[in-house]
């Protein structure tokens, strides 16, 4: 059977789309990349760090404004002697 236009066309397509996926993740732009390391947990922050090395210098360089974005967290402290609760508030410095 011949070849239409259209077959032609799908296979063109395909061999397209494939080569849209085989991008590494290191070619991410850092601008969008700080912008979403920016919107992440403590956490998340340190899973973002593990993905490569181009994500993990990108973390390390702005640890501190990561750090400095973070609300300080908030931890209660039961004591049973008096049975007086204190709010302690803790910021996280890496």
């Amino acid at each position: 059977m011949a070849k239409t236009r259209s077959m032609t066309r799908n296979e063109n397509d395909n061999a397209s789309n494939k080569k849209r996926y085989e991008t590494s993740w290191a070619d991410i732009n850092h601008d969008v990349l700080f912008f979403v390391m920016m919107q992440l947990r403590v956490v998340d922050f340190v899973e973002f760090s593990g993905v490569c090395k181009s994500w993990r210098s990108l973390a390390l360089s702005n640890r501190s404004k990561f750090i400095a974005s973070r609300p300080p967290i908030s931890i209660r402290i039961f004591i049973d002697d008096d049975e007086s609760d204190y709010c302690c508030y803790l910021k996280l410095g890496l």
